[in-house]
């Protein structure tokens, strides 16, 4: 996350596009759900002028995404895409 984001930075880059919902795929559910609202915090805390748009690959169902949500409150989130198909 960190140098990937620097490096778009460098370039003049605003805006962050991060790939979540790793509880679905990648990690087991609690770790990954940790995991996304850790990473997008991270950004947020990193870049603060700058917008986050989050992609969740259809990574959550409707109550996972309103705890992610309720975790990352205050973020201010620009956009999120595919939350959930349930």
């Amino acid at each position: 996350m960190g140098s990937q984001c620097r490096a778009d930075d460098a370039l003049g880059h605003r805006a962050f596009k991060l790939e979540i919902g790793r509880g679905n795929r990648r990690m087991e559910r609690a770790g990954g759900d940790r995991r996304d609202v850790e990473v997008t915090r991270a950004v947020r805390d990193a870049f603060p002028e700058s917008r986050i748009l989050v992609e969740a690959n259809d990574g959550y169902d409707i109550d996972g995404v309103h705890r992610y949500l309720d975790a990352v409150a205050g973020v201010g989130l620009y956009r999120i895409e595919e939350p959930s198909v349930r």
